[in-house]
């Protein structure tokens, strides 16, 4: 049996609020609800080792996908920041925005749904997981050349991509038959879907294209597996439109 990944992500996160330089004390560990038995597991799985009554993280636990915990943090700890060069980084950047797609992905094969007798139709949740994942292979894109930038907005991250990258993203959608100014108001358009969708019942009225969505991770992902330079198959991802 695995080990659960809430107390994997607590460890981690208690690695990096109350350690030193990835590792921290046993007693410290074994008096915050980690029992011996879950440290040896840890151990054994390689998520942690131990020296001279420290536990360390290893980076099959520093690089593990933050799961959504239980607990509260201090938001001002900053122990948990890779930087921003990281290859690790990158990559672990790549596969959250591979995540995101593929879960969309297998939500649009079964979108409508009967829950308590009344029909669902899952296209939001759709869009919102497409959105995010835009988000994240545009971010890929940038941290790959350099390029650290926040936010949700998919039209300004992709206005920070280098001019080359912008140029092979457009020419992908005239290669569909779309042409490039409708691409530029399309993404204008869907800019702020991932925030907009998650608030749509304060919000009179919300647009945005699902088949453009759609096309623009599909373009994404294999721009990021070119520059990437990683290989993979292109085909692995499903079309969403």
């Amino acid at each position: 049996m695995g080990l659960d990944s809430l107390m994997l992500t607590r460890m981690q996160q208690l690695i990096y609020k109350k350690g030193d330089k990835h590792s921290i004390s046993k007693e410290i560990l074994l008096s915050d609800k980690f029992d011996q038995n879950f440290l040896n597991h840890a151990v054994k799985e390689e998520y942690i080792f131990l020296k001279d009554n420290q536990y360390y993280m290893t980076d099959k636990l520093r690089y593990m996908p933050i799961t959504i915990a239980k607990f509260k943090l201090d938001s001002k700890e900053q122990g948990n920041k890779y930087n921003d060069d990281d290859p690790k980084f990158i990559e672990s950047t790549f596969k959250a925005a591979k995540e995101y797609h593929l879960a969309g992905t297998v939500l649009l094969k079964k979108l409508s749904v009967n829950f308590e007798g009344e029909d669902f139709l899952l296209m939001e949740p759709v869009c919102v997981l497409a959105a995010l994942s835009a988000e994240l292979y545009l971010k890929t894109l940038l941290l790959k050349h350099a390029i650290y930038k926040k936010g949700h907005k998919l039209k300004e991250l992709f206005e920070f991509l280098p001019e080359e990258v912008k140029q092979n993203i457009i020419f992908q959608f005239e290669e569909r038959g779309e042409l490039k100014d409708k691409f530029l108001l399309e993404l204008d358009e869907a800019s702020e879907t991932f925030v907009v969708i998650r608030y749509h019942n304060e919000i009179s009225g919300i647009c945005y294209n699902p088949s453009f969505l759609g096309v623009l991770i599909e373009v994404l992902y294999n721009t990021c597996v070119k520059i990437m330079s990683k290989g993979g198959d292109r085909n692995s991802l499903k079309k969403m439109n």
